[in-house]
């Protein structure tokens, strides 16, 4: 089994998975989900392009919610959003256990919420729906945003996020709130 996890963790161009010091008491069905993690320390490092490199800033707590990411990147739980490319801020990926964990938790609130309860019933649409449904719902004719077109480079921005640029570069605080 471990053979194959190795050799599979190498496919994707992840270090080999390494097992846990101490897994607790992760429920998984019929041992689906192993006991394994990867590494702590991960290539990129967080902290993408949107963030500048640097760590945001906590209002107090943030030494616990620091320890706490830690402790969850170390045992699998969750993994640095698209870490290979350099990683984005605040954004985190399923590891092993977190999807479990998930899986857990929506397992629990199903039965809790629709199984149990007699009033309610389970119900699973499609987002894509016939162009009439929208165009009843009013999604068509109130819910629009404008684009404005740079005639030199072409680049389309939204309009109100123009104005709300313009009205913030003249320091008008009326315009802003239209």
């Amino acid at each position: 089994m471990r053979r194959v996890l190795s050799r599979a963790a190498s496919a994707t161009r992840r270090p080999a998975l390494q097992p846990l010091a101490c897994a607790g008491t992760l429920r998984t069905p019929d041992a689906a989900v192993p006991r394994f993690t990867a590494p702590v320390r991960h290539a990129g490092g967080g902290g993408g392009a949107k963030s500048g490199g640097k760590k945001p800033k906590r209002k107090g707590g943030g030494d616990a919610m620091d320890r706490l990411l830690s402790l969850c990147k170390r045992r699998g739980f969750v993994f640095p959003g698209s870490d290979i490319y350099g990683g984005l801020a605040t954004s985190y990926d399923y590891g092993p256990h977190g999807a479990q964990l998930k899986k857990n938790v929506t397992d629990k609130w199903w039965r809790d919420f629709v199984e149990r309860r007699r009033e309610c019933t389970a119900l699973d649409t499609s987002i894509i729906m016939a162009p009439a449904v929208w165009q009843a719902s009013g999604h068509v004719d109130n819910f629009i945003d404008p684009l404005v077109e740079c005639r030199e480079c072409n680049r389309r921005v939204r309009a109100d996020k123009l104005l709300e640029q313009h009205h913030a570069a003249s320091g008008d605080d009326a315009g802003a709130a239209a």
